[in-house]
């Protein structure tokens, strides 16, 4: 598993992928924003949209309404931490039976990861909103220590939605990838499992915002966690 990992992270860097530091508590949430900017571009450009095979397609469709989220802050935003042991709860009440080896289990458990990226879309906008998601999603490596698998979920004033899961690659390094949720019921899907997502108070772009060293760039950040 190690040897798998450390292979994707060599695939992202190559195909250009910033490995960056994440020092401040919220620098995960941060990415997950840049990581969304970055399907929004794609969902701008229709001659991307195109080279993908989807630009007559319904997919292709459904991915250009996701250009309205490009430059958009979200109103409100969740994150969820996932242990293992939580995660196993929803494979089979008693996990302890599947007899699986540790390798087998953390691979199972980032699959179960991957299928709630997309469980909203799944369940209320179509298997076209499930491949414009597929088709949008964009995977990064960035430096830095996560206990747990994360989810972060990003809310938009027009109805489109974001989730970005973090997993932790035990090298010093988090797996990031996004998704784009069309079904605009992604936290209320997640809640319906039985899961508790804790909705974080954001602050805009121009409330005191905080600067990047050495660039000069504001961007918004989390202010606290909401009780």
């Amino acid at each position: 598993m190690k040897k798998l990992v450390s292979v994707l992270l060599a695939m992202l860097l190559l195909c250009g992928v910033a490995l960056a530091g994440a020092t401040e508590e919220d620098e995960f949430y941060q990415h997950g924003l840049d990581l969304i900017d970055k399907m929004a571009e794609k969902a701008s450009n229709s001659n991307y949209i195109s080279l993908l095979g989807a630009g007559s397609s319904e997919a292709g469709t459904i991915m250009a309404t996701y250009s309205q989220v490009k430059d958009a802050e979200p109103t409100t935003a969740y994150k969820l931490v996932l242990t293992d042991s939580r995660l196993k709860t929803l494979i089979l009440s008693d996990a302890g039976n599947l007899n699986f080896s540790d390798t087998l289990m953390r691979e199972c458990l980032n699959t179960l990861m991957i299928g709630i990226m997309n469980i909203g879309n799944s369940q209320y906008a179509g298997n076209s909103a499930v491949n414009a998601s597929s088709l949008l999603s964009t995977p990064a490596a960035f430096a830095g220590e996560m206990a747990e698998r994360t989810i972060y979920i990003y809310v938009f004033d027009c109805g489109l939605n974001a989730i970005v899961s973090c997993i932790p690659s035990g090298e010093g390094a988090v797996l990031m990838t996004s998704y784009a949720d069309f079904s605009g019921k992604i936290v209320d899907v997640i809640k319906g499992m039985g899961l508790n997502p804790e909705k974080l108070d954001i602050k805009k772009k121009d409330e005191t915002p905080k600067t990047e060293e050495g660039t000069g760039k504001k961007k918004g950040g989390i202010i606290k966690k909401s009780n």
